[in-house]
């Protein structure tokens, strides 16, 4: 291994100079470093990454229409959709929509039995609360232009019961934790999807990944009662999973 290495080292100076080796290694070294930065952390795509993926998939494809979160926390999310879709905007892919936020802005809400499994306690009432004027500044810090978001606060039981003035949807970013709240998010959807429709939902494998409970449970029941088909899309993050909405046969 030692001759070896001499070898490659006499070749290295043979085309690079001995007095310049350090400084083109510290180049090349920094190089390097740069490109492994854009790559997702442990080679798993992340939350900026899904977004990016998701506005690239409804450019693509010419689906236009509103973008929709259900549940934002302190809206880091948000600004990653808003910058992914701005950009689509100005590149002229996409034509411009309200984007809406969705969320209580006082935590989860009270957990139905449905919400409640046995030796699991990652959700509770009141968690991820952030108040509608903390969001707004965090946006604002972020140079969202509030003009263009549209905020509907109230639990999910309530604040689904109107339409909104939305007709059609192109991504829904379902990150409500909850079966009982995800049952309405969809519920209120059913007649705004549109084919490629993207859902995403940001909670799904959590409940130890149990496919009786939680947003998964909830997506399943709402594909089975309107006869809905999907195609399984990106994993993103631990939890996260994307789907494509087919309406077309």
């Amino acid at each position: 291994m030692t001759k070896l290495k001499s070898k490659i080292l006499k070749k290295i100076q043979n085309v690079i100079p001995p007095s310049q080796l350090q400084e083109t290694f510290l180049t090349f070294k920094k190089e390097i470093n740069k490109s492994l930065n854009k790559i997702p952390k442990y080679g798993r795509i992340e939350r900026q990454h899904i977004m990016k993926i998701a506005f690239d998939f409804i450019a693509k494809n010419e689906i236009n229409g509103n973008y929709l979160e259900f549940g934002c926390f302190e809206g880091r999310s948000f600004c990653y959709a808003y910058t992914a879709y701005q950009n689509m905007i100005k590149k002229g892919f996409l034509q411009e929509y309200p984007m809406y936020i969705f969320d209580s802005f006082e935590g989860l809400p009270s957990l139905s039995e449905q919400d409640k499994m046995d030796n699991y306690g990652a959700f509770n009432p009141g968690d991820y609360s952030c108040t509608l004027d903390g969001v707004k500044k965090n946006l604002i810090k972020k140079n969202v232009d509030l003009s263009k978001v549209k905020f509907v606060q109230g639990f999910y039981s309530e604040s689904l019961k109107r339409d909104h003035d939305i007709t059609k949807v192109s991504i829904a970013h379902i990150d409500c934790d909850l079966h009982s709240s995800a049952v309405d998010v969809l519920e209120f959807l059913t007649d705004k999807i549109q084919d490629g429709t993207l859902l995403i939902f940001d909670d799904y494998y959590c409940y130890k990944g149990n496919p009786n409970f939680g947003v998964r449970r909830a997506l399943n029941e709402w594909l089975v009662k309107h006869n809905i088909s999907v195609t399984e899309y990106y994993n993103y993050s631990w939890s996260g999973k994307t789907f494509i909405i087919n309406l077309q046969e």
